[in-house]
């Protein structure tokens, strides 16, 4: 008998050169196969690994979890790209058969997967396999409603290569031997980068990311945006991720400030209107631009909770506001 939890992630991207496809194969796929002689998946640790189901148990997992109507089966587009899964314990399966990944090691390994390379995977194709002593196999999706679409700002590739996977593992590992002792600052930005992939719109997901970012860096009740103007700038700068300025930070602040008093972002203008035509992202160069930045900042957040995971010294930061005063003090204005 044998029992997995998983989560099937597809293909969906399409911008992708056939190049690039070749030097950042997906894991255990039939072309890494082609290329290098084999396809093993990876330990992520925990019992996950991040490779490849057997495409009929991909299709029957894939059709589980998917709608269908009265005498109506739609075809699909897509496919298996690569799978989280993780063999369940019978024991702990005899006390609880139908939770999936009870333990929450399944879906760490997705979310720290965005720390790694920005994607859009989610649980919309998440469910436990059983294969029963007597043949019959069955498939239990997960209900987790908030976790089953994701979306990103950037086209590109999306999937890890086998480099990108090893990164995962450590930060797997890392997050998993210091959860427990995380600050309340770096929990609370945690969660709100997860969030702001679960999101669709752009100016929806915005004020999340920028409260991410305030988890981290605001230390006092007054001169909020003085606050994230100054140190978002400085945390980027010692993340490495360029681009990040004062006036910039202030015109994302502004943009946030504007959507949650309950006004039109003007940063994005016309940004909603065209995923609501095509669901497809920015369609004008101001559009773009607007992404871009979104986009950018979420760098900035992700970035942060990844070192904040892996590195002691830059995690003792955000210990208390005493702590991130005296890394980045505020200059008077």
């Amino acid at each position: 008998m044998l029992v997995r939890d998983v989560i099937v992630c597809v293909t969906g991207d399409h911008d992708i050169s056939l190049e690039e496809f070749k030097a950042h194969p997906p894991i255990a796929s039939p072309i890494e196969l082609r290329l290098s002689g084999s396809a093993d998946p990876v330990s992520l640790g925990r019992g996950v690994m991040l490779g490849r189901l057997s495409n009929e148990d991909a299709e029957l997992v894939m059709n589980a979890c998917s709608s269908r109507g009265h005498y109506f089966n739609p075809t699909r587009q897509f496919g298996q790209r690569f799978s989280f899964i993780r063999e369940v314990d019978l024991a702990r399966w005899e006390q609880r058969r139908s939770a999936w990944d009870d333990e929450g090691v399944v879906y760490d390994c997705l979310s720290l997967s965005r720390l790694v390379r920005d994607n859009a995977y989610s649980t919309e194709y998440a469910a436990r396999i059983i294969n029963h002593e007597d043949g019959v196999q069955q498939v239990i999706y997960t209900p987790n409603a908030e976790s089953k679409h994701a979306y990103r700002f950037r086209h590109g590739r999306d999937w890890p290569d086998y480099a990108e996977a090893a990164e995962l593992r450590q930060l797997a590992q890392a997050y998993w031997s210091c959860a427990e002792e995380l600050p309340g600052r770096v929990r609370r930005a945690m969660w709100r980068t997860e969030y702001s992939a679960w999101v669709r719109w752009a100016d929806l997901a915005l004020p999340i990311i920028v409260s991410g970012l305030e988890s981290l860096i605001k230390t006092e009740r007054h001169g909020a945006t003085g606050q994230f103007t100054q140190r978002v700038p400085a945390l980027a700068d010692e993340l490495g991720v360029d681009g990040v300025t004062a006036a910039r930070s202030e015109d994302v602040y502004d943009a946030r400030s504007e959507w949650v008093h309950g006004t039109h972002v003007k940063l994005f203008t016309v940004g909603m209107e065209a995923q609501q035509r095509q669901a497809e992202g920015p369609t004008t160069a101001l559009e773009t631009e607007a992404f871009a930045t979104v986009a950018l900042f979420q760098d900035v957040l992700r970035g942060a909770i990844r070192r904040a995971l892996v590195d002691t010294d830059f995690r003792a930061i955000f210990q208390d506001d005493a702590t991130v005063t005296r890394r980045w003090p505020l200059k008077k204005r």
